[in-house]
């Protein structure tokens, strides 16, 4: 261990931590020992900052997690005011992610809320000393978990990408526990369509069912619920199937000649005009009329053609 300073000579901390039972703990811990003193304490990144270019301070003990920001965003400021100070993370995250976060921050040390007090009071001695307590193997070891990290995630994207659009769409569906007549049901798309598009998914996601398919999709990070139609495309799926099924729109999208309202009341229809009825023309004098639809508008215009 280092050998303790004289009090004329104490290292000053500034204890950067928001919940006040542990920055008090810290502080009264600190206090046993005459070559220690606490500086200031602030409870926030932005309190950080400010007390940074007021107090004068040698080592900076930082929790990670501040309401307003990381503890990466107040070594930043803290380093702006004080590029002399040093740097020692104290947090209840030990993920590679936050360690190779704070040796990017150039902290000295980075410690775990169950340290006891003896480690924490040695990082502080190291730090203001300029050593460095991180193990050069233990950050190696974290980039290089970081790095496969990196590359399951660009694998498992790669797999995602490789689904269709329309696949996708089934997949969120079986993963709400539609089966395979349900989903045609909901997509209007035929049964067999359905069940081809379900092998395709088992063959890209490497499954040999489908709750095997949903269970591996969940596991790669498919949401299905963001990958679904809207509700208002849902809804508008729905009523074009409805119009379809009623014959009010066909399969091509065009309407029928009937009207699909009802006429308004005291509406009368007027008659055409004899030559414009349904597109028919008058018998010629002396022919027998054929159109048994309407005999007597047909009559009529025959009758007005032979006189």
């Amino acid at each position: 261990m280092s050998e303790p300073r004289e009090h004329a000579d104490a290292i000053r901390v500034l204890i950067v931590e928001d919940h006040p039972v542990v920055a008090e703990g810290l502080s009264s811990l600190l206090e046993d020992y005459p070559d220690l003193t606490v500086a200031a304490i602030a409870g926030s990144v932005a309190d950080a900052i400010a007390t940074a270019e007021r107090v004068q301070f040698d080592v900076a003990m930082v929790d990670f997690h501040l309401p307003d920001g990381t503890g990466a965003d107040a070594a930043d400021g803290i380093r702006a005011s004080c590029p002399s100070a040093a740097i020692v993370f104290l947090s209840a995250d030990d993920s590679d992610k936050r360690l190779l976060t704070a040796i990017e921050s150039g902290a000295s040390s980075y410690l775990l809320k169950s340290a006891s007090g003896d480690e924490i009071v040695e990082s502080i001695r190291a730090a203001a000393a300029g050593r460095n307590l991180i193990p050069a193997g233990a950050i190696a070891d974290a980039l290089a978990r970081d790095r496969e990290i990196a590359r399951e995630h660009s694998r498992q994207a790669e797999v995602l990408s490789s689904l269709t659009p329309r696949e996708k769409e089934i997949l969120a569906l079986m993963a709400e526990g539609a089966d395979n007549r349900a989903v045609a049901r909901q997509l209007h798309i035929s049964y067999a369509t359905v069940r081809t598009h379900v092998r395709s998914i088992l063959t890209k996601l490497g499954a040999r069912s489908q709750l095997d398919a949903v269970a591996k999709a969940s596991q790669l990070g498919f949401h299905g619920l963001h990958q679904r139609f809207t509700r208002l495309q849902r809804a508008f799926c729905r009523l074009w199937g409805s119009l379809t099924k009623e014959g009010l729109i066909t399969s091509g999208g065009k309407r029928r000649l009937r009207c699909a309202r009802a006429p308004r009341p005291g509406w009368v229809p007027s008659s055409p005009p004899p030559r414009l009825q349904r597109g028919r023309r008058a018998a010629p004098a002396g022919r027998a009329c054929r159109n048994r639809r309407q005999p007597d508008s047909c009559r009529n215009m025959c009758s007005q053609t032979a006189g």
